[in-house]
């Protein structure tokens, strides 16, 4: 009687339990894997046998599940959800059991899937601020369109009712910043052009278009500093997706901007620059400037 003997393989994910059981050859999934309440996630292994058919049986803490596909989906995790996962993978000359998946759900955020915040549409830049002065911050999301969602107080938000602030499409950059001291929050928004909406009172936004900003130019992601502390707020523009220099913009005072054109950053070589952040790394009292810069794709990587 002739008997296959393997020699023993340890791989990622076996261990090998028969003569020739099956050799799982891929986890899909981190083996270690921590998830809030409310979120999906999906555990998964790749098998192969030289004895078909294979068959599968999840297992939880050791407890089998009734799961029979190689995948296993889990859906609005709770705490219930927590512990050690494994599949048994079988064949026609034994099994295999996987290396633990282990799941953690950390209760220290949960996931939000109930509330209009969450089905906003395509969109990329957010930004949090209290343009009603009412303590509570509220919540603007760039995208196509725009959408600005009123802190409700209680935990929930609502979307404001249109004609507060002015229809358009903007899916790249928001920030906030009282420009004007009125003391009140500005918005400004970016998409290949700028666009500054003075905030009234905390109850309608109006497109400014004669303050020095203008509509037209390679603007990319923007972000406030009064970086020469004359009490003004200045505003940064990088290029974005155009390969050119960036944009800073003077607070002249009254609403009025200018460009500068004596600074370093306004004659940094040219880039794909992207998201920008002032800060004052070295406590002088001055904020500082740092710019992500992006790759040209096109041209085999380079900056």
């Amino acid at each position: 009687m002739f008997t296959r003997w393997i020699t023993l393989v340890i791989t990622q994910g076996a261990v090998l339990s028969a003569l020739a059981a099956p050799r799982i050859t891929a986890p899909s999934a981190p083996q270690t894997n921590s998830v809030s309440p409310g979120a999906n996630l999906t555990l998964k292994v790749m098998a192969s046998t030289a004895s078909p058919p294979l068959t599968y049986s999840w297992h939880l803490d050791d407890i089998e599940l009734g799961f029979t596909g190689n995948s296993l989906v889990l859906t609005n995790i709770q705490a219930k959800s927590a512990g050690t996962y494994s599949i048994r993978v079988s064949d026609l000359d034994g099994f295999t059991d996987s290396n633990p998946f282990i799941v953690d759900v950390d209760s220290t955020f949960t996931k939000v899937t109930a509330s209009p915040v969450v089905s906003s549409g395509q969109s990329a830049g957010v930004a949090w601020g209290d343009f009603n002065n009412d303590g509570y911050l509220d919540l603007f999301v760039a995208g196509n369109p725009i959408n600005l969602f009123s802190n409700r107080t209680d935990g929930t938000f609502a979307k404001v009712p249109a004609g507060v602030i002015p229809a358009v499409n903007s899916n790249q950059s928001a920030v906030w910043g009282d420009y004007d001291n009125d003391g009140y929050l500005d918005l400004y928004l970016s998409n290949g052009s700028s666009m500054l909406f003075h905030n009234l009172g905390g109850t309608k936004f109006v497109q400014v278009t004669t303050n020095g900003l203008g509509k037209a130019g390679n603007y990319g992601f923007g972000s406030w500093a009064d970086y020469d502390r004359d009490g003004n707020l200045d505003l940064f523009v990088s290029s974005g997706f155009t390969k050119a220099v960036n944009t800073l913009f003077h607070n002249l005072g009254g609403g009025v901007f200018a460009k500068d054109t004596n600074s370093i950053v306004s004659h940094d070589v040219p880039q794909y620059s992207e998201g920008v952040s002032w800060g004052d790394y070295d406590n002088d009292g001055y904020p500082d400037l740092f710019i992500a810069n992006g790759r040209d794709y096109n041209n085999g990587g380079a900056p």
